[in-house]
């Protein structure tokens, strides 16, 4: 069953901000199946429990949750001139649910030229949660670099994006610094790499900072859900309930 808090479920209804949902149950008529419900912990299923908020029916939706493992040289766009997108990887789903297929979404981009843990879903409060930038849900990359990395760069390269490292103006992409990220290495040319933000081409852009070059990148989890290293390249299947639960609850 896919259960969620319910200080979650109104942060992604847009009826109250995160940090003050709590205030929100207390100060306001939030019911659950007929009952008021004062406790901003419940656990609720959004998709079969009956909500009003101030009398007003939150209405539910039956939505598709799509975990895709994403092959190189595919853009996460609807349409493209110049390249294959994502969604030609799903015209079997196209062909069964016209209607939903045309609300579905990626939750976020990967370039084209990474692979990996790409989301998809038709529930837009669903994707603003997972994208928004102030739940911090963070995304972790495996990375293999051009350059061997000796054990005393090592830690100066984990120091670094441990700080946050600045980055310069890139084509399209503003200069800035990245918030606090965390590097696990695997060996002298590959790695770990868990960021709380997904800006333009952010991670080449920080392995470039430190004179160095990204060969492979693949996304392997967001926040607590891995990917699933069963699921081929360009194959795809819905999300459990577990693994829902996984990206919208602490």
């Amino acid at each position: 069953m896919f259960t969620q808090r319910l200080d979650n479920f109104l942060v992604q209804n847009k009826f109250c901000s995160k940090r003050s949902a709590k205030n929100f149950v207390l100060k306001n008529k939030v019911c659950v199946n007929g009952t008021i419900e004062k406790n901003y912990k419940a656990k609720i299923n959004p998709e079969h429990d009956e909500i009003f908020v101030n009398e007003k029916k939150v209405e539910n939706q039956k939505h598709i949750y799509l975990m895709m493992n994403k092959p190189i040289g595919y853009v996460c766009s609807t349409v493209s001139d110049r390249s294959k997108t994502v969604y030609e990887l799903l015209e079997n789903l196209k062909n069964k649910n016209q209607n939903k297929f045309e609300k579905l979404h990626t939750i976020g981009r990967l370039d084209k030229d990474t692979e990996g843990l790409l989301l998809f879903a038709t529930d837009g409060n669903f994707s603003n949660f997972i994208t928004r930038k102030e739940n911090q849900i963070k995304k972790t990359y495996y990375v293999e670099l051009e350059n061997s990395v000796d054990k005393k760069n090592q830690l100066l390269y984990k120091e670094k994006f441990e700080k946050g490292i600045f980055l310069p103006e890139e084509k399209k992409a503003k200069s800035f610094t990245t918030l606090p990220a965390k590097l696990n290495w695997i060996s002298e040319n590959s790695c770990n790499l868990t960021i709380q933000e997904g800006k333009f081409h952010q991670v080449r852009r920080m392995f470039l900072a430190m004179n160095n070059k990204v060969s492979f990148l693949k996304r392997v989890a967001i926040g607590k859900l891995n990917l699933d290293e069963s699921l081929q390249k360009g194959n795809y299947r819905k999300l459990t309930d577990e693994e829902k639960n996984l990206l919208i609850q602490e």
